[in-house]
């Protein structure tokens, strides 16, 4: 046995356990066991930064307060005849469910307030509703889907990569929403941020791809909550004769964008840029198309049914250029109210005057 020492450490060498071994003179056994400063110099495990989720919360509060700001701009009660069609009667009412059955403004406030509605981005060159539609909702039912579906998503990733990444992810997604809904919708105003909300949930699938796949770790908890919400939002979209376009832009931009912000090691910087690429020279291309008033259904026979699918009891006939008259009679005659069914824009003429070729609201 031969023992020497090493800064105050003492080691033999002995054969009592294997032909030739290593171990430390206060311990026992066979095999080499680090010195008390060596274990306490071994660095910790890593930690990730938890953040707090500003972001989800403000963007919450904004969603509730603009969609209180349009109903009181709306004030059914009066630009709809009768007064009485509005629900629950007052500033803040409805309009009638045969206008807007989402419990929500009329097409017209939409249009005003910054809706998509492509006959403007593309002759009056308002450009900025590809990214003002995305904080507005035509109704109710849609505002309450939409904030359901923003906690669920959003503030677990936002707990992980921050306000930063997660504000950028939901402002390209919902452009990109945006874009492939004007090139297939050429008709009638759609807002909602579904699109930008398929987008983190896009992201949410990207990091559960890089986690899971690539760094082999336990992401089954969070699988599960993206997947089942990406499914709920797209069921409410089609149940609420939502625009389904927005959704699938949106994801397909969220999920590629979310390997350019949220990857890391051994996802390399080459692929990372190829990614980027992509999405910027598809956002371009699209916005190309959409400023020379390409319609892609004019390319693509069956794409409609990305959108909806008919069955029997379900329309899919989306709401055009068509108007919905109703006769009403009043003290010095008959006068017929006219909507239109894309903006929900109301005017009315005596049936004396002759039918107009067009529909006037639209």
């Amino acid at each position: 046995r031969v023992s020497f020492g090493v800064r105050d450490t003492f080691y033999t060498i002995g054969s009592s356990c294997c032909s030739t071994s290593i171990r430390s003179s206060s311990g026992s056994g066979c095999g080499l066991e680090a010195p008390p400063e060596a274990a306490a110099a071994q660095p910790l495990p890593l930690v990730e930064r938890k953040y707090h989720p500003w972001l989800t919360g403000i963007i919450v509060v904004l969603y509730a307060a603009i969609f209180l700001v349009i109903m009181g701009i709306n004030n059914c009660p009066k630009h709809t005849y009768p007064t009485k069609a509005c629900f629950p009667y007052g500033r803040f009412s409805f309009q009638p469910a045969d206008q807007n059955p989402l419990f929500g403004p009329s097409r017209a406030t939409l249009i005003k307030m910054g809706g998509l509605y492509l006959r403007k981005v593309l002759h009056m060159h308002q450009a900025w509703s590809l990214f003002s539609n995305i904080w507005l909702h035509e109704g109710l039912s849609q505002l309450i889907t939409d904030t359901v579906t923003l906690l669920g998503v959003g503030i677990p990733l936002e707990r992980k990569h921050g306000f930063v990444r997660v504000a950028l992810l939901y402002l390209i997604s919902g452009l990109g929403g945006s874009i492939l809904s004007a090139l297939f919708i050429e008709t009638g105003v759609t807002v909602g941020a579904s699109g930008a909300l398929a987008g983190l949930t896009g992201g949410s699938l990207s990091v559960i791809i890089i986690e899971y796949f690539m760094l082999h770790l336990d992401k089954g908890l969070d699988s599960l909550i993206a997947i089942v919400l990406m499914f709920a939002n797209v069921a409410a979209t089609v149940l609420q004769h939502g625009d389904n376009f927005r959704n699938i832009g949106g994801s397909i931009i969220g999920f590629g964008f979310g390997f350019v912000i949220f990857s890391r090691p051994p996802v390399n910087r080459l692929r990372r840029s190829a990614v980027l690429i992509v999405i910027i020279v598809g956002l371009l291309a699209g916005m190309v198309m959409l400023l020379k008033g390409v319609n892609l259904n004019d390319h693509c026979s069956w794409c409609h049914y990305l959108d909806c699918i008919p069955f029997p009891g379900w329309s899919c006939k989306y709401r055009g250029n068509e108007c919905q008259s109703t006769e009403i009679r009043i003290e010095n005659g008959h006068v017929l109210s006219l909507i239109c069914k894309a903006n929900g824009r109301t005017d009315y003429m005596l049936l004396a005057d002759a039918q107009p070729k067009n529909c006037l609201p639209c």
